[in-house]
């Protein structure tokens, strides 16, 4: 916010803070939603990927406490599932943008004012990008398997000057909600849903055809009965009272468990 312009010398206006403020935390929340409901989705249709997700968590992060930082360290195969989400299920599957000068494009002129449509949720599913492009598989994502792919085969975010403000905040939250809830809770599909995922008007999908799911609390029937005592062990600091806050929302929709499809 002090920060000033290299050029000019000036610093943010009162309204380019308001802006960038709301760019990071309204569209932020949007995207980081969008892709937890797509990460219940495909834990549900890959018992496999959760198996391990899930493993990981309880190897990583004790029962009564809340992720820190450090715990997120140690979470890569839950990082790595979160990208995967978003290489499938972009929750910006569609990125304008506007030349400011002349240039040609693959054998096309495009000038200034020439409106310019980026599809990463094409481009995700591309065959000579991505081998397998529509199964699910959250090892594309190791260190070794990252190197020497095209930079822009992978841009659930944008990408150069114009890559989205807030696209470490998301995928951090992303992170520590799968990490603060993978371990509590449980989420199906509902008996007879399929969900039927269009592009349309609103990003990722029709609301009326994505994914319908049931929260149950824990992973089975020790883990509920077992959750009932976590959410009041909590240690009493700033972190675990923002995370009770987040539980207590959560736990009393799942207690509820009526079938409820919850989008």
């Amino acid at each position: 916010m002090l920060a000033r312009d290299e050029e000019t010398g000036e610093t943010m206006t009162d309204m380019l803070v308001h802006d960038e403020s709301l760019g990071i935390f309204v569209a932020g929340h949007e995207t980081t939603a969008r892709t937890m409901s797509f990460l219940w989705y495909v834990l549900h249709e890959n018992p496999d990927v959760a198996e391990r997700l899930h493993a990981e968590l309880d190897a990583v992060v004790p029962r009564d406490q809340a992720p820190t930082l450090e715990h997120l360290k140690r979470l890569p195969y839950t990082m790595q599932a979160i990208k995967e989400v978003l290489r499938l299920y972009p929750p910006s599957p569609a990125q304008p943008r506007d030349p400011t000068f002349d240039q040609d494009l693959g054998g096309a002129h495009l000038s200034p004012g020439t409106y310019v449509l980026l599809f990463p949720y094409a481009t995700h599913r591309h065959p000579e990008f991505w081998e397998e492009p529509e199964r699910f598989d959250p090892d594309r994502f190791l260190a070794d398997r990252e190197d020497g792919r095209h930079p822009f085969a992978y841009f659930p975010f944008g990408g150069g000057q114009r890559i989205c403000i807030g696209n470490s905040f998301a995928m951090l939250e992303a992170h520590i909600l799968t990490a603060l809830l993978a371990r509590r809770f449980s989420a199906r599909l509902v008996a007879g849903h399929k969900p039927e995922i269009e592009m349309g008007a609103q990003q990722g999908g029709r609301r009326a055809g994505a994914p319908c799911l049931q929260v149950r609390k824990g992973r089975n029937q020790d883990e509920r009965q077992h959750h009932g005592q976590v959410f009041d062990d909590q240690p009493a600091d700033g972190d675990a009272t923002a995370s009770r806050l987040h539980q207590a929302a959560l736990l009393q929709r799942a207690e509820q468990d009526d079938g409820t499809c919850h989008r």
